[in-house]
C-alpha cells in the first residue's frame, strides 16, 4: 500500500496544473491514504484501545451455533 501511495503522489506530481489545485488533489491523496493506513492498523487489532470489542457477543454467538 505505501508503495502504491507513493506512486500516486509521484505520478500527481507529473501533471501539469495550476499550483492551488494540485495542492488540493494533493492533500486529498494524502488525507485518503493517512486514512486507509488508519483503518488498517486499527481493524487488524479490534480487541485493543478504549473504544474495543469484547468477547462476549463471539462467545453468545458460539455457543448458540454449536448447541444445535
Amino acid at each position: 500500500m505505501l508503495i502504491g501511495a507513493f506512486f500516486h503522489i509521484v505520478l500527481l506530481w507529473l501533471l501539469d496544473m495550476e499550483m492551488h489545485v494540485h495542492l488540493m488533489l494533493s492533500g486529498l491523496l494524502a488525507c485518503f491514504i493517512g486514512i486507509l493506513i488508519f483503518l488498517i492498523a486499527e481493524l487488524d487489532h479490534p480487541f485493543r484501545g478504549e473504544v474495543s470489542s469484547g468477547p462476549g457477543p463471539f462467545q453468545l454467538i458460539f455457543e448458540t451455533t454449536m448447541s444445535k
